[in-house]
């Protein structure tokens, strides 16, 4: 979805939607996966990338549930984790891709209820501390399914893009194999 503002354009793409999710307690928080991860796309009035836009570190999406007005539960008691991101410019790949873009990420999503859900994010930016920073454009993921600890699927392999993104320094967790529940007691059938 993009947003036109003051000659500017803010484009924001989901690059990796979350999938599925266990149903998270007090005391075992269990993340959303995989993690979404957000592009954040700038282009000037002629339709040209702004560059210096994208470097910004003023940069920051929130994250709601895109359905809360319609939860028997306050969105506080359902989604948790760090509900905000700051922008990380980097290398789209690390291999031949050279571009560099402006990423945000959200690793420790946790939710509390079972159900489907669909995340909102909501692009701001800080350099007015003063005044409530307007929303600039918002972007919606696909459905996905938080599934109870017995119907929980398991987790899927880290993504090319989120190496690509922790070899540079952004805070990803990496998980190099699938986790799935009962992947221990079919080992030890064999």
């Amino acid at each position: 979805m993009s947003h036109v503002d003051d000659g500017r354009r803010y484009n924001l793409r989901i690059l990796q939607q979350p999938r599925v999710a266990r149903m998270s307690s007090f005391n075992e928080k269990r993340p959303v996966d995989p993690p979404a991860i957000v592009e954040l796309e700038v282009y000037d009035r002629f339709g040209r990338v702004d560059e210096d836009s994208l470097r910004s570190p003023f940069w920051v999406l929130h994250v709601v549930l895109a359905d809360g007005e319609t939860l028997s539960k306050p969105q506080s008691q359902i989604l948790q984790g760090s509900l905000t991101s700051s922008a990380h410019y980097c290398r789209r790949r690390n291999d031949d891709d050279k571009s560099y873009g402006c990423f945000f990420y959200f690793s420790d999503l946790t939710l509390t209820t079972e159900g489907v859900y669909r995340l909102k994010f909501l692009l701001t930016t800080v350099c007015e501390p003063s005044a409530p920073a307007p929303v600039l454009n918002s972007v919606i993921t696909n459905p996905f399914t938080v599934f109870t600890a017995k119907k929980f699927p398991g987790m899927a392999p880290s993504s090319d893009l989120a190496k690509s993104l922790a070899a540079q320094g952004v805070k990803i967790p990496i998980r190099n194999e699938e986790r799935k529940r009962n992947q221990n007691r079919d080992t030890q059938s064999l």
